[in-house]
């Protein structure tokens, strides 16, 4: 994630994940400074990249990628507008970077509009179990 700057609720549950011992503390603190956050849980090392709890692939009735699609996930009060990641035939939406929840995903393109309810992202060890999904828009 060079040069993008990470959310703030990825850096916070990092945070709160590394055991919190003065030199990790100090450490942590100065890998966030880097936009780069990774921790170490006695054998274990967590990378510093940020998982997307939501990747959506949009595709029209014909299979095509829909790369000018607005799409958003909801879970309770929490809501994300994902971002598009890549373009053309490689363009997909990602967000709700490392947090877990039950998740609405709302898709809409042009006049087409599509939900998928009851997407679950669990967290993992290091970082959340991302979900991937296809959302097909009807005709």
């Amino acid at each position: 994630m060079l040069g993008t700057e990470l959310p703030v609720d990825y850096a916070k549950s990092m945070l709160e994940r590394c055991t919190l011992s003065f030199a990790k503390c100090v450490t942590g603190l100065a890998l966030l400074s880097s936009q780069q956050l990774g921790c170490s849980d006695g054998g274990r090392v967590c990378s510093d990249q940020a998982i997307a709890g939501v990747t959506v692939t949009v595709v029209d009735s014909n299979g095509a990628r829909v790369c000018d699609a607005t799409v958003v996930a909801h879970d309770g009060t929490f809501s994300e507008n994902l971002m598009q990641l890549g373009y053309g035939s490689g363009c997909t939406y990602g967000g709700a970077w490392e947090r877990a929840g039950t998740y609405t995903i709302d898709v809409v393109s042009g006049s087409k509009t599509k939900s998928v309810e009851n997407v679950v992202v669990t967290s993992g060890e290091c970082h959340v179990n991302g979900q991937g999904l296809t959302v097909t828009l009807d005709p």
